[in-house]
């Protein structure tokens, strides 16, 4: 009773434990009749407290801060739950279903998914959550003035023609060729069982080298969403390469899920400023070659990246003068290898690009393009 009477903002603890009961008792009813029971969660890193904690911070109104977290047992079966005042409540069951109920729905018990679903938005929130948890990972404040923010990044139609010149030389010798990309944000769907804006990138590669010229076709599909300030939550991407190779033509599909799903930090920076994060990916690729198909491959990847944000600039490129944002990216695990880019203020879109690693050096320059159908 002294947890109960710690939360509702005053009301009866006994009319919360009723209430609380009869909400364990509709979640029990509704498992029952559930065809399939699904595997218990592991929450080692997230559990109910995180999960109740975010739905306070996303929805404030709905849910305000002060309620502490209660268990129920009804039937055997274990739920956590916490109350807020007018008969709100949200509960987690031990294997990871997350239910609502209140005025919000309508005084009927619903179910919002898995814990499983939100864990990614409430990892990528947890620097808001607990501020005392923020590192060099953490956006450092507001979008700055080099890129578009999340709502016009990811607005559907946004889209960009892009044409730029390959220069690489190294080891290898020289090389010579033309990069074009066109951007085009489609549509709203799913990934992963999230909603994702979709954003579908077409780049073609064409480069001659010693009197050969090879082209290079990729196909890619990237799934994100819109997150607090004007942050972009990158969930993860689907690509196809298609290239010839002296075996024959090659066709290349790597599917990425990001565990978990990061912000595009980097955009927060100040001239100055840096930050470093860590990246894990579950990659699923499969590769068929002169028609025969490989053996598929499941990996877990995991890469570090440091970007700068060095300094606004003024460049000139092919005759024409940019306002750019120069930021460079480098891995701390291997050093020596770097990409300098010089991004149009305000737009985020490379105007020129320099690519350093063991190999040589790659220099793409823009020749031309558009942004929603304006010039550059």
């Amino acid at each position: 009773m002294s947890a109960l009477s710690a939360c509702g903002g005053g009301e009866d603890p006994r009319a919360e434990q009723a209430g609380a009961s009869a909400f364990a008792a509709r979640v029990h009813a509704l498992q029952a009749r559930s065809e399939t029971p699904s595997a218990a969660l592991s929450q080692a890193a997230i559990g109910a407290k995180e999960l109740f904690d975010w739905a306070e911070y996303k929805y404030p109104s709905l849910f305000p801060k002060g309620p502490q977290n209660f268990s129920l047992v009804h039937e055997g079966v274990s739920y956590t739950v916490r109350a807020y005042p007018g008969g709100t409540y949200l509960g987690l069951t031990d294997d990871g279903r997350v239910y609502g109920l209140g005025a919000f729905t309508s005084g009927q018990l619903q179910a919002f998914g898995r814990l499983g679903d939100y864990s990614a938005q409430i990892q990528a929130d947890s620097c808001a959550l607990y501020p005392g948890s923020c590192n060099s990972n953490q956006p450092l404040g507001p979008v700055n003035e080099c890129f578009l923010p999340a709502s016009q990044a990811l607005a559907l139609g946004s889209r960009f023609q892009l044409s730029y010149s390959y220069d690489s030389t190294g080891r290898d010798g020289t090389a010579s060729g033309e990069v074009t990309t066109e951007s085009l944000v489609e549509q709203h769907t799913q990934f992963e069982g999230q909603p994702a804006v979709q954003r579908a990138v077409n780049t073609d590669i064409t480069v001659t080298q010693a009197g050969q010229t090879i082209t290079s076709s990729y196909r890619s599909k990237y799934y994100a969403q819109v997150a607090a300030n004007e942050l972009i939550l990158a969930l993860g991407d689907e690509t196809v390469l298609e290239s010839p190779a002296s075996q024959g033509n090659t066709r290349v599909t790597m599917r990425r899920v990001h565990q978990p799903a990061f912000l595009n930090s980097e955009t927060t920076l100040q001239p100055g400023q840096s930050l470093t994060r860590s990246l894990t990916s579950s990659v699923s690729t499969t590769t068929v070659l002169s028609g025969t198909p490989l053996p598929p491959s499941l990996d877990t990847q995991t890469r570090q990246e440091t970007y700068a944000f060095e300094a606004r600039e003024t460049i000139q490129v092919r005759g024409r003068n940019f306002e750019t944002c120069r930021y460079r990216e480098t891995d701390p695990g291997s050093p020596g290898e770097s990409q300098v880019v010089w991004l149009l203020l305000g737009k985020g879109i490379p105007v020129r690009t320099i690519s350093t690693d063991a190999d040589g050096t790659v220099t793409q320059e823009l020749k031309s393009g558009t942004f929603n159908g304006r010039p550059l």
